[in-house]
């Protein structure tokens, strides 16, 4: 892959988290901030996108074996995934014991613990019926992510008869929600695919990066969202009879949406290729180091919000809640995931010993 374009789409993949992440702030420090909310549905679709871009790029030109496979994606989902169990669970039981009234509104919305540790642990809490991870909203993605992941897998590495065994599982286990998005995971592996094939200008390419970038903006807001979706309303019938979960009511704008983030990434190739920004090490270093923590920040952030709510209500405390939710959430997740990153190299090592023991290609 273009060194420019994959520095680009780091940058991308943390400024999706980021929106992420302020898109949930303004709940917790009484509405200031509002102005920064409303794009965190939209970036996970980019997510969506750039993840089965990046797929298809460890298994067609890194050529990452069927074992790497299993052994890097395992790792690199419960790496994060376990510490933000953890969490979640603990913030939870001190929350309830300090002060339960901070979350007495999302209590009816969910399941047995059992049950919740279960589906966070399998990644099954989208799978036909939603079971939400307590005070980790954005975990509903990973039920989604996971699944994709065992598809392509099974797709690119298993052939004959056996890739169907595998699949067919993995599609009913999907439900109709995961499937919806299936197309926009693969829009991703697509875009990776394409992206030497296509022969565009750089003039071209220029426009379409502009046209993009207006599009993913006009698609990203609320209006467009209502208008586009009252006139495709058999996504609420479809909701109302039990059909789709509530993460996946706006396929259709969604739809709209990977369309212009697989413009932009196809744009911003044809210019990485063609223009050199000339980047100083240090501007690439500080730009990986960033993006390392992308994927903690996106789904540690939740449950230290909701403590940061518990302990400052912002009724009583609105200058600590501020304090506490802009600086201190994010100084928390950058130590965690400094320890995650560093301990990554050592789980994916004990995992490939103990995998080798059983592992029949």
């Amino acid at each position: 892959m273009n060194r420019q374009l994959s520095l680009y789409l780091d940058v991308f993949r943390f400024i999706a988290a980021a929106l992420v992440f302020l898109s949930h702030l303004p709940h917790f420090v009484d509405g200031y901030f509002w102005q920064l909310a409303g794009f965190g549905h939209e970036a996970v679709v980019f997510f969506f996108v750039l993840s089965g871009f990046v797929i298809a790029f460890v298994c067609t030109d890194k050529q990452e074996s069927a074992f790497d496979y299993v052994i890097n994606r395992t790792v690199r989902i419960y790496s994060v995934a376990v510490p933000a169990i953890l969490l979640t669970f603990m913030i939870y039981a001190f929350i309830q014991a300090y002060n339960p009234a901070s979350i007495a509104d999302l209590q009816p919305t969910f399941s047995g613990m059992g049950q919740t540790l279960f589906s966070a642990l399998t990644f099954t809490n989208q799978s036909w019926t939603e079971t939400r991870i307590l005070i980790d909203m954005p975990y509903w993605s990973m039920g989604y992510e996971v699944l994709y992941y065992l598809f392509f897998g099974v797709m690119f590495y298993v052939t004959g008869w056996r890739r169907w065994f595998y699949l067919l599982p993995i599609l009913l286990l999907m439900g109709f929600s995961i499937l919806l998005y299936l197309p926009v995971w693969l829009a991703g592996v697509w875009c990776f695919r394409m992206k030497d094939r296509l022969q565009i200008s750089l003039p071209v390419a220029v426009i379409g990066f502009c046209f993009s970038v207006i599009a993913i903006g006009v698609g990203s807001t609320d209006a467009w969202e209502h208008s586009f979706n009252l006139t495709a309303n058999i996504a609420a019938q479809w909701m109302q009879q039990g059909l789709i979960l509530e993460t996946a009511q706006h396929f259709f704008t969604d739809y709209f949406l990977t369309v212009c983030i697989v413009i932009h990434i196809l744009c911003v190739n044809k210019i990485c290729k063609s223009v050199d920004f000339n980047l100083s090490a240090r501007v690439q270093r500080w730009i990986r180091e960033i993006s390392a923590h992308t994927f903690s920040l996106y789904l540690l952030h939740m449950p230290l919000l909701y403590l940061v709510m518990a302990v400052f209500p912002a009724k009583e405390h609105l200058a600590a809640a501020i304090v506490a939710a802009v600086l201190l959430v994010p100084m928390v997740i950058w130590f965690i995931s400094r320890y995650i990153e560093s301990a990554r190299g050592t789980q994916r090592n004990w995992l490939g010993v103990q995998l080798k023991r059983v592992w029949q290609p």
